[in-house]
């Protein structure tokens, strides 16, 4: 028969080893349990404040008539649309706010004269504010805190922190546009109004269509006067002379009135952007104070640690009985 390896770990008799230590194992699980009774006692009780939003699918009211039925301002976005509105509720706009309004540097107890003052107070605000993507494509808010009602009241402000800072996003962009295209109005509304003023010396000049033409040939024909006669004549030459150019301008007012048309469509929709005050959201569940602590749960917390630490005594005595065993051979 082969002589047993004393180097094999399975030679170990697991059982034995555990009874061999049962004392120490003991005080490991006590004293893993009433220290981590006592850390966890020693937490701070945090409630769960949260809001369930989805996006809407459009940024801005729509006023051209001719857009598709998935740009209204009433369907549901998807999940780039919630992706934007979760980085939106990142952003150091947001956080600056929720901090400045709610004084969480107090709140969480930084020190003012910490040189990473700013840093540890980002740190806890992410410990303590999120915004995730759910599986149906919502966007949940969740707030912690050690005050129900500041948590309460911290999820909805961010609710609608989203709107508030969308709306200037897209008004800082949009006045651009606004600006460029209120110019080009004024500038066609300019050309429109010298175009009618050149129309309006033409008619007073007597000047008018070729209809107009037709009844003065018809007149001069049935005019008896001589007087009469030259004056139609001279009516007549007048036409036969600038009629050309009236067709011309009145041709262009009509190009114009269609340019202008669009212009002002461009316009009505980059006023109502630069002047955006709108939700970018559906609220399906506000924040409410809850009555409940969310964190921590003391008994895994307890239950955790007590286990890591017996799994951890456990093997450090196996090493011990496996140096003691070399050692031995």
């Amino acid at each position: 028969m082969s002589e047993q390896n004393p180097y094999n770990f399975e030679s170990f008799d697991l059982i034995s080893v555990i009874w061999k230590w049962k004392v120490h194992l003991m005080i490991v699980f006590v004293l893993a349990a009433v220290i981590s009774s006592i850390v966890s006692l020693t937490m701070k009780e945090e409630y769960l404040s949260s809001v369930t939003i989805y996006p809407a699918k459009s940024n801005t009211i729509n006023f051209d008539v001719r857009s598709h039925p998935s740009q209204s301002s009433t369907q549901f976005g998807e999940e780039e649309e919630s992706e934007q509105a979760i980085q939106i509720l990142g952003s150091a706009e947001i956080r600056s706010r929720i901090i400045e309004k709610y004084s969480l540097d107090s709140v969480y107890e930084i020190k003012e004269s910490s040189p990473t003052r700013m840093n540890d107070l980002f740190e806890k605000y992410k410990r303590h504010v999120s915004a995730v993507r759910t599986r149906f494509g919502s966007v949940l808010i969740k707030v912690y805190d050690e005050d129900p009602n500041r948590a309460k009241n911290m999820a909805n402000d961010l609710s609608k922190l989203l709107d508030s800072t969308k709306n200037r996003m897209i008004r800082d962009r949009a006045r651009y546009e606004y600006e460029i295209t209120k110019n080009k109005k004024e500038a066609v509304e300019k050309e429109v109004e010298l175009i009618v003023d050149t129309l309006k010396v033409l008619n007073e000049m007597g000047v008018g269509s070729g209809q107009i033409r037709a009844s003065l040939m018809e007149a001069l024909a049935n005019a008896t006067d001589k007087i009469t006669r030259e004056e139609i004549r001279k009516k007549i030459a007048m036409n036969d002379r600038f009629g050309s150019t009236l067709a011309s301008f009145s041709h262009e007012l009509k190009l114009k009135h269609q340019r202008l048309a669009d212009v002002e469509e461009v316009f009505e929709q980059a006023e109502a952007n630069a002047n955006l005050n709108y939700t970018h959201k559906f609220v399906v569940e506000e924040a409410y104070a809850s009555d409940r602590k969310a964190r921590p749960v003391r008994w895994i917390i307890v239950s955790v640690s007590t286990l890591v630490s017996i799994v951890l005594g456990l093997i450090l005595i196996l090493l011990f009985e496996k140096i003691k065993t070399i050692r031995q051979s």
